[in-house]
Order: C-alpha cells, then structure tokens, then sequence
C-alpha cells in the first residue's frame, strides 16, 4: 500500500466552518421527559446493599474461622454441640449469617468465649438490620415501578408527538390501554407492565435515538456561529424552538400492489421506466476472457408486497444495454423502444422489431427489474406554531383515507430567535468527518487489487513428492500423509502432558493380524520408480485373477459363499463347525 493511495491526515482547521447553516436532526421529545423516570435514590440504596452484603460475609467468614480454630478443639465442647457448631461454621463460610438458634448455642455453651459470642450476637444483628433495609428497597422499587408506569402513560397522553409516534410504532396501543385501565387492572400486573416498558421504549427511542422519519426526528436548519467560544454540543440546553411542519409523500410500493401491473407491450410511449433500486452486477468488471458474469436483483413480490426476493440473471448484451441506458436516470418506453435495437443489434443481424423489444421489457418488468417509474404525491402542512399545538394537542396529518402506512411522513421545525450552533461544535464535526473519509480510503486501498498485487506469489508453492505421485497409488499416499499430518497435530498436547508427566504413559496396542478372507491386501500398480508398494484395498471387493482382462472386481460374497480361486492359489477348504457338527 502505497502512501499516494492513502490520504495524509489533515490538521484540525478550527476557524474553517463547513457553511453558513447546519441541517439538525432533533429529538421530538426533550430529555427531560425520558429522564423524568429515573430513580437515581433507588440504584444508590441498591449499591449500599451490595456492600452490605459483602461487608456481612466477610465478617461470616472470619467468625467460622474463629469458630473452626477456638471451639471445635476444645474440650469443654459437649458431643451433642459439636454437630451444630460444625453446621453452624458451614454455614457462615458461605456467607450466611448466624440465627437466633445459633446465638443460644453458643451462649450456653463453655467452650465460646465471651468475644465471639458477642461477635455472633452483632452479626446477626447487622443481618437482621440488612434484611429490613432490603423489604424496604423492594417496597420502594414496587412503587417506583408503578409510578413510571403512570408517569409514561400521562406523557403518551399529553404530548401529541409522542401520542402520533405510538399510534404509526404500535396502532392501537392506547387504546388497549385505557379499555385495561378501565376494566380495574394494575400496573403491577403482567400485562400493563409489559406495555408501560413498550412505551418507556418508545418515549426513549423518540428523546435520544436517530428516528429517520415520522414526529420522533424533526429537522431543522439553524446558523451556524464561527466564534470561538460557546457550546460544544450541537445545541446549547434550554435553545428555545419554534412552528412546526410536516411533509407527507406517498408509499409508491404499496400503490402499486394494490394496483394491477400496466402491460408495457401496450402501454403508452411516455411511460418512465427505471431499474430496480437494489440491482448489482456481479463481477462489476468482467475480466476479458471470461463469462458474461450476472445480475442480482432484489425486488418486491407482486403477489406478496411484503416479501422481498431474489432475482439472478445473467448478463447478456441486451440487459446490459437496458441497465446502461437506464443508469442516468428513468427513461420513457419509447425512447427505449427507439434506442435500444441498435445497441442490442448482432454484427451482421437485423435489428429486433418494436414488438420483440417491448415484449422483452415487459418480461423484466414482470420479472421486478424494471419498474414503471411513477412520481409519488406528496402534500405539504403549512407552519403551525408551537403553542397551538401545546394547547390544542393537534399535529399536522397526512391525508386521510388511503389506509394505515399508506404516507411517510417528514417533520420539520424552525428554530427559535436566538438557535445557532456555536463553533467548537462545527470542529467536532469536522474532524469526525476527517476521521470518517480517512478511514473510508484506508478500507478503499486495501479493496483495490493494485495493493495486494505485490503481496501475491509469482507462482504456486511446489507439492510434497507424495502428493506429486501420478494416478491413484499418488493420491491415496497424498490423503495418507494428511492424515498423519493431523495424527501428529492432535496427539502435541498428549506428549506435552506426558513429557510433564501428568499423563501416564499406556502400553501401546498391537494390531492382530488381518485373517479376512474378504479384505485380502491387493498389489497397487508400479509407480514411476519402478517400486512396487502394498496398498490397503479401497472397498470390499476381491480381485479375480483370470485369464482376459488384467483385473476383474467382482461384489463381495458371505464367507461361506466364495468363489473359486485362480489358478495361482489353492482353494480354501470347508471349515467343520465343532458345535453344529456341520459346514
């Protein structure tokens, strides 16, 4: 990788500014509504009861060691009160603390010193004190739990983005709600508890996460200040802003599933056609020499709107006419139906009729690769200030009547009299997109094939001389010095630990000789040095040596069942069974 390939890192300019306005993505909820549920007292006793109960069992431990080394030797310990002192040290060594029980055992008893009986009578004390504690905390987490509960629910009700975000993420929530609360159920059932913490998601998702459409993210245009002091965050807390905007456009795919597909062998001539968006040609170059490579297209299914499948075609000269005259931009029917026979023409072929062109179209068209290209409507709010929509909880609306998901909408808001991003906070954005292209080029570099060329060998490393061993005889001795290869790579650790001696060394097993008749070792043929070289046989099968052909392979048979042996060797004789008295 050359240092021309990458991009030298730039100095942090901090009196450049990027422009004169900053296009911000803002939250359409304010933090404080999404902080407004927290309970930092909670997560404080929380901890502290986490130490206690550290602090409880170290103490746990240090009196079983008391007890192990003073008590349990001790000769005045009755044999009726050693079992429970023994339990008893068990106990505190897994950090439980002692009971009253205990406490009375070993007051009474002479072998405890006064010390340690007090020790234990604190102990449990302390326990005893960490255990209330801890009935409180989960009180207070209950009621916590029902107030964050009934503190989302009036924010959903109240606030009319966060009431338009929940009706377009989950229809009909609300009212589910509400027809719940109605009937007499809690928060702290399962049901009511599950959605306070869909909506607490939802109000987080809208105060403090990236929302691209919809009330949850709402853009506006602020100036930008090029001082030297100020802010560095985007937005200064408290930035006052103001009327607010909708934009809705409408979903051109689900227009057209509810719509018949135009037929383009008889459509009109000024009908916009346009690729597929997700379409992408595999190889993006094709090296010359090769196959015409293919195009991989994904596109949504006509009979099911909302499934989206693959589509794999290859590259033929006449859909890379089509994908290249449609790479500018949509193109109407006719102006394909005119251009395209002359690029898609063979040398020395008449060109294609009008017919056998728009037939083709309507082949990709009904196939999703092409699309009729049709200009979605889009309806357009006028500015409403902010507080008639505080008063009034009504916010601008897409056209009703289409159905549910029929628009996207896009929220915009003007800023406030004194909204302006302050300039520490356009150096931060400059160098993070510094950072950003930097990293792209580095990735870019080692993609290209120009940077790896050098890192290439000039040709393949040699084989082993076992692998370069010709016809089957070569290629069975290869698979057999792999399969050492991996034998000696798996037993490293075994003769590590028995060099260490943590494994003891086990006689190694002899193999019985092979008496079957019907896996007999066959002779492979001569090898290019002229050796000769036994090879274990490849399958169940006898070699019939006759006269004719050089080897027959006949199927195995039953061992009593064999055939007559070759004149080389006498035949096997009828074994007597000793206990059937027969063959």
């Amino acid at each position: 990788m050359s240092g021309a390939q990458v991009p030298a890192q730039a100095h942090d300019a901090r009196d450049a500014a990027l422009g004169a306005t900053a296009l911000l993505r803002l939250g359409g909820m304010p933090g404080e509504a999404w902080t407004a549920g927290a309970a930092p007292h909670l997560f404080e006793g929380a901890a502290r009861h986490a130490d206690t109960v550290e602090r409880l069992a170290a103490q746990c431990r240090a009196l079983a060691d008391r007890l192990g080394a003073e008590v349990v030797p001790h000769p005045l310990l009755a044999p009726a009160d050693r079992g429970a002192v023994l339990a008893l040290r068990r106990r505190l060594h897994s950090g439980t603390p002692p009971r009253v029980p205990d406490c009375l055992l070993l007051r009474q008893s002479p072998a405890v010193p006064a010390d340690l009986t007090e020790q234990a009578h604190a102990l449990l004390d302390e326990a005893e004190a960490a255990e209330t504690d801890l009935n409180g905390l989960r009180q207070a987490v209950a009621a916590e739990q029902r107030r964050g509960a009934e503190q989302v629910w009036r924010t959903a009700r109240s606030s009319p983005v966060l009431r338009a975000f929940v009706d377009s993420a989950a229809p009909g929530l609300a009212e589910d709600v509400a027809q719940r609360l109605a009937s007499g159920q809690s928060w702290s059932g399962r049901q009511l508890r599950k959605r306070a913490a869909y909506l607490w998601r939802i109000l987080g998702r809208a105060a403090a996460k990236t929302t691209p459409r919809g009330w949850a993210g709402q853009i506006a245009a602020l100036p930008v200040t090029c001082g030297p002091g100020g802010c560095p965050a985007l937005l200064s807390p408290g930035t006052p802003l103001g009327a607010l905007a909708a934009l809705a456009v409408e979903n051109v795919h689900l227009i057209r599933a509810r719509s018949a597909p135009p037929d383009l062998r008889t459509a009109d001539p000024r009908t916009l056609l346009a690729p597929a968006p997700l379409h992408f040609a595999e190889p993006a170059a094709i090296p010359p020499g090769e196959g015409p490579g293919q195009v991989r297209c994904y596109v949504v299914d006509p009979r099911d709107p909302g499934r989206l499948r693959q589509v794999v075609l290859r590259r033929t000269g006449v859909l890379e006419a089509v994908l290249a005259l449609l790479a500018d931009g949509p193109r109407t029917l006719g102006d394909l139906e005119g251009t395209l026979p002359a690029l898609a023409a063979p040398a020395g072929r008449p060109a294609p009729a009008a017919g056998v062109v728009r037939g083709f179209l309507q082949h990709l068209h009904s196939l999703g690769v092409v699309q009729v290209c049709r200009a979605p409507r889009q309806h357009r709010s006028g500015w409403v200030p902010a507080g008639t929509v505080a008063s009034c909880g009504t916010l601008p609306q897409a056209p009703a009547g289409s159905g549910s998901g029929a628009w996207f909408l896009d929220s915009y808001r003007r800023p406030g009299a004194d909204a302006a991003v302050p300039g520490p906070a356009v150096a931060r954005v400059a160098h993070g997109l510094r950072i950003a292209a930097r990293i792209a080029a580095l990735r870019a570099a080692r993609r290209r094939p120009a940077a790896l060329a050098g890192r290439l060998p000039a040709a393949p490393p040699a084989l082993p001389r076992r692998a370069r061993a010709g016809g089957r005889a070569g290629d069975r001795l290869g698979r057999r010095g792999a399969r050492r290869t991996v034998r000696r790579r798996a037993a490293r650790p075994v003769r590590r630990l028995r060099q260490q001696r943590r494994l003891p060394r086990l006689p190694r097993r002899r193999r019985a000789p092979h008496r079957c008749p019907l896996r007999r070792p066959a002779r492979a043929a001569a090898d290019r040095a002229g050796r000769q070289r036994r090879t274990p046989p490849r399958h169940d099968l006898l070699v019939d040596r006759r006269p004719g052909p050089h080897a027959v392979l006949r199927p195995a048979r039953p061992a009593r069942a064999l055939p007559s042996a070759g004149p080389h060797q006498p035949a096997p004789q009828p074994r007597r069974d000793r206990r059937r008295g027969g063959r």
